[in-house]
Order: structure tokens, then sequence, then C-alpha cells
């Protein structure tokens, strides 16, 4: 899903500010307690390149989301609540169910082997 989010936020940016961003998971962190969403965009790093206050960059990259992914949003100064729908999460589920590489990522040929040993009281 943070994927995803990065993704529509990499075109988002392109399309509204002309701005070339690597898609980035990072960027975003799960919403804090206290505000509602699911997850929380940190609009901060764009102000300067799109030339606008927080506040108003975080409104129109949430007017961007409702409008291709269905969500709501709400803005708190320099951050950006997303709230998706149950039908969001359910086809998510549905989609990646059966992939058995689902949550896996393949090492890259270059890495190195690395060996974690687990120790414990429990000689068995």
């Amino acid at each position: 899903m943070k994927n995803r989010i990065a993704e529509t936020l990499q075109q988002a940016l392109h399309d509204l500010y002309q701005i070339e961003w690597q898609a980035d998971p990072s960027i975003m962190q799960k919403t804090k307690k206290e505000f509602e969403g699911d997850f929380t965009l940190v609009v901060f790093p764009f102000v300067k390149a799109a030339r606008k206050a927080p506040d108003v960059v975080a409104t129109e990259l949430g007017n961007y989301f409702a409008e291709r992914t269905g969500c709501e949003f709400n803005v708190v100064k320099g951050f950006l609540n997303l709230s998706f729908p149950d039908k969001v999460w359910t086809d998510f589920l549905r989609l990646n169910r059966c992939r058995q590489d689902y949550g896996y990522t393949q090492p890259a040929a270059d890495e190195p082997v690395t060996l974690i040993e687990y120790s414990s009281p429990n000689t068995n």
C-alpha cells in the first residue's frame, strides 16, 4: 500500500508542480492516534519547489489523492492525513492474497550473505 501511495504522490508532484521525485515510501508514516487517517504524508520537502504554503500544498495533494484513489483526507499544517475506505483495503487483500512472493524482496545478486545466530538458554 505504501508503494502505491508513493507512486501516486510521485505522479501528483509531477502533474501539479512539475517536480521530479523518485517514489520513496519512507516519506509517509502511520497516522498518530490523535488524528484521523491511515497514513500521513509530510509535505514540507516539496513546499519550496511548489512555491506555496505547506497547508496549500497538502490540500492540493489531498484533492489529487481523493480524485484518483477515493480516499478522504485532512490537513494539519504541513501534514496530509489520508484515510482509505474499506473497499480499498479489501481490494488490496483480494489482489495479494494468492501471491506467494508478497512481502518478500529478492536480495541483490551482489548482496553479501548474512548469518544471524539466535542464542537461547534452552539447550535443546
